[in-house]
């Protein structure tokens, strides 16, 4: 596995063009993102991207902005088993991406998933 250092982070929302503030995760976040940093706009309420270099790999797909794009997992509330996928590392454009095997979007078991998130591939 591969990870690129932390990028350069947005400094206003793509949305908005308002100032973003660097906020974290609540330490009881069960979903593997505990105490995480991440990038968001106050005004308009929107989530940039996440201030750290999880999932960051210079081999992931280029988005829309022409940087490499970010690895992640969707929350267990929205899908089980948890899908992969790839979106902009900046938070600067709208880019998503499933992550594909042979069979379709692949998926990951939570004892997986835990694992994954701890080696920061995810």
């Amino acid at each position: 596995m591969t990870t690129s250092s932390t990028p350069a982070y947005p400094s206003r929302c793509r949305r908005c063009d308002s100032r973003v503030t660097l906020m974290f995760t609540r330490s009881n976040n069960r979903i593997g993102n505990a105490g995480r940093p991440y990038y968001k706009c106050l005004t308009c309420t929107k989530f940039l991207c996440f201030a750290d270099s999880r999932g960051l790999d210079p081999s992931n797909p280029l988005c829309s902005c022409g940087i490499p794009s970010r690895r992640q997992i969707s929350g267990p509330a929205r899908c089980v088993p948890r899908g992969l996928h790839y979106v902009c590392s900046q938070g600067g454009c709208s880019f998503y991406s499933p992550m594909h095997g042979d069979y379709g979007q692949i998926s990951l078991d939570e004892e997986i998933a835990s694992l994954f998130i701890q080696l920061s591939f995810i």
